[in-house]
């Protein structure tokens, strides 16, 4: 699921989209501490004896290298590497272990390890049992990835996924039982996405509410920190109460696609988003809001807080709520929430709904999931219709009927079994208990349209 919107120019000096993405990080078994093991398929008895014996080595020497960062022992992190790996490697990878101590990472477990090749047999002469051979840089390394899970203490409720790749030592001196020598580690690089310890210069700063992952001067971290307990405020204002919030700022923007696993083009226009896993019938325990630099540069002082209140309600609701609303109530209410403060006409921050309007005439619906897809075309006017039937429902009912219907279609409201699943229709049951239906609601918002468009 992606939702884009759009900080308008009054607030910019270019439009800006802010998507707000439920990514497809796997969850299932996220949590366990046992791990699999992905052997080969194929291979004669002794080579699957081999393989089977290497993966567990393999997945050993992992989980006590995971367990090194909770128990702080970055000399145990560091001994996983092979001997001969060069300095820069060891500096680049202390780093890693420093960045994930001041982060906070903790409850990390290996989930699987899948070898991605082996090693040729070694004809090597065994060693003895009292000497301790030197890794050989000849022989190929055996390539596998990591799957793992940790989660950030005293923010993440539940874990997320990270995978790494590896390529390991094939230490000399193994036996045809894989006896001997352990593996160790030639390289630890990122696969599908990039996370916030992989960020060179990365500093880290938590508040009573906030952990701030910022990469760039102190200057840098003490806005973003700024604006962060600002958008904390709003969203309380509206929602009661703001949940515990991870804010990562890279330096690129390509490292902003990476850590999102998207391209660096679909990012050109997008200065935040929201992102974390979600399971069905549960409250999202460990979101991110990621800032995309270029974006961001781009938005005066009044759009970077719009911008990040926006997110921070998604992040806020998504933990405490177990159910997906329509597109048009969730974006919406973020839009209501995100400017609730700016002294702007509604003319003016819905100006390109009024553009298609004006265009195509009056819509006979509420926006459509569609609307939502950049590809349509129609995305800045989907927002703005949005924004424009929430806050009719919220002049008319009051705010706080409003979070009430927002709360009840998102999980607080025992939906008939018919209606599992149907997303508007769950919504529609919650629009009766406030007083009011779909066709009402579809009435007074087009009768709003009609006024800013005509005055």
């Amino acid at each position: 699921m992606s939702r884009l919107r759009l900080v308008l120019p009054a607030l910019a000096t270019a439009l800006l989209a802010v998507p707000v993405v439920a990514s497809c990080t796997a969850t299932s078994g996220a949590g366990s501490p046992s791990s699999t093991v992905d052997r080969p398929a194929a291979g004669a008895t002794a080579s699957l004896r081999v393989s089977a014996a290497r993966a567990d080595e393999i997945t050993a020497l992992l989980t006590d290298r995971l367990g090194a960062v909770t128990r702080g022992d970055r000399a145990a992190w560091l001994s996983a590497l092979a001997p001969d790996v060069g300095q820069t490697v060891r500096t680049a990878q202390g780093l890693i272990f420093d960045r994930m101590r001041a982060m906070g990472v903790t409850d990390l477990h290996v989930v699987s390890v899948s070898l991605l090749s082996e090693p040729a047999p070694s004809t090597a002469t065994p060693a003895t049992a009292t000497t301790t051979p030197p890794t050989d840089p000849a022989m190929p390394a055996t390539r596998a990835r990591l799957t793992a899970t940790y989660r950030l203490a005293g923010f993440d409720t539940s874990p997320r996924t990270f995978v790494v790749d590896l390529a390991l030592a094939a230490q000399q001196g193994s036996d045809a039982t894989g006896a001997g020598p352990g593996p160790r580690l030639r390289s630890w690089d990122p696969a599908e996405r990039l996370q916030p310890w992989d960020l060179d210069g990365l500093r880290v700063r938590r508040t009573a509410d906030a952990l701030l992952l910022v990469v760039g001067s102190e200057a840098r971290l003490d806005e973003l920190t700024r604006r962060a307990r600002t958008a904390a405020g709003q969203v309380a204002a509206v929602w009661g109460r703001s949940e515990p919030s991870v804010w990562v700022a890279p330096g690129t923007d390509d490292d902003a696609a990476r850590l999102l696993g998207r391209t660096g083009a679909s990012m050109a226009r997008v200065a935040a988003v929201t992102d974390g896993p979600l399971e069905p019938g549960v409250p999202a325990g460990a979101d991110r809001i990621v800032i995309v630099p270029s974006p961001w540069v781009g938005l005066s002082g009044v759009g970077r807080d719009v911008v990040l209140t926006h997110e921070l309600t998604h992040a806020s609701v998504r933990a405490s709520t177990t159910r997906t609303v329509p597109s048009w109530l969730a974006e919406g209410f973020a839009e209501l929430v995100a400017y609730r403060s700016v002294a702007l006409p509604e003319r003016e921050v819905v100006a390109p709904a009024l553009d298609l309007v004006s265009a195509q005439g009056p819509p006979s619906s509420l926006p459509a999931a569609a609307d939502f897809d950049p590809a349509a075309g129609r995305l800045a006017a989907a927002y703005g219709l949005s924004l424009l039937a929430v806050r009719e429902l919220a002049d008319r009912q009051g705010t706080a009927a409003l979070v009430r219907l927002y709360r009840e279609a998102a999980g607080g409201l025992a939906a008939p079994a018919a209606s599992l699943g149907d997303a508007e229709a769950i919504t529609d049951l919650a629009l009766v208990r406030a007083g009011t239906d779909r066709a009402t609601l579809v009435r007074q918002w087009r009768a709003r349209i009609a006024s800013l468009t005509t005055s």
